[in-house]
């Protein structure tokens, strides 16, 4: 399973697992994804972020890293990610750590697609969250506190569901398999 965004912190997949100490252990492996970026999707989380996804980006690669889970942890991890899809990615070319390379992963992709910032994607190494996140009050609620706007969402998920429809809108599809 490919993680990025707050998929590649253990203490994120731990807490999506409902454990500290996952059993069995989950075995994580440093890697690089060709023709991939990672960018913001186009979706508010229910905990007032905009999260991140993978889209393909030919020239490019990406650092993520891979999961190896069983079957319980994924299922897991499924119940955990409403906002996304877990899709097998083919045709792929993945470099682990250790140099072994694989042609295909799994990978949880927006259902939303990617945030559009002016008619393109936003890659997350070129905006922070905070820019992110006024950039979206800005065009959701123009002139609101940007704690105010964060937190009304996180406080009415009616609310917060709306403030993605509007984000999905124009967003840009995931570019792929």
């Amino acid at each position: 399973m490919l993680a990025y965004g707050a998929n590649r912190s253990l203490a994120g997949i731990a807490r999506k697992l409902g454990t500290d100490a996952p059993s069995p252990p989950v075995v994580v492996t440093a890697a690089r994804l060709d023709g991939f970026d990672v960018v913001y999707s186009a979706h508010v989380s229910p905990y007032g972020a905009v999260p991140a996804t993978l889209q393909r980006r030919a020239g490019h690669a990406v650092d993520v890293h891979v999961l190896c889970l069983d079957d319980a942890q994924v299922a897991a991890i499924d119940a955990y990610e409403p906002n996304y899809q877990r899709r097998r990615l083919t045709g792929i070319s993945l470099r682990l750590d250790d140099g072994t390379t694989t042609e295909s992963a799994e990978a949880y992709i927006s259902l939303h697609g990617c945030l559009a910032i002016e008619g393109a994607d936003c890659p997350i190494a070129e905006r922070d969250q905070q820019t992110v996140l006024e950039l979206v009050r800005d065009r959701i609620a123009p002139g609101e506190d940007l704690d105010d706007f964060i937190l009304a969402g996180i406080r009415d998920p009616a609310l917060q569901a709306a403030r993605t429809a509007e984000l999905r809108s124009d967003a840009i599809p995931f570019g792929g398999a």
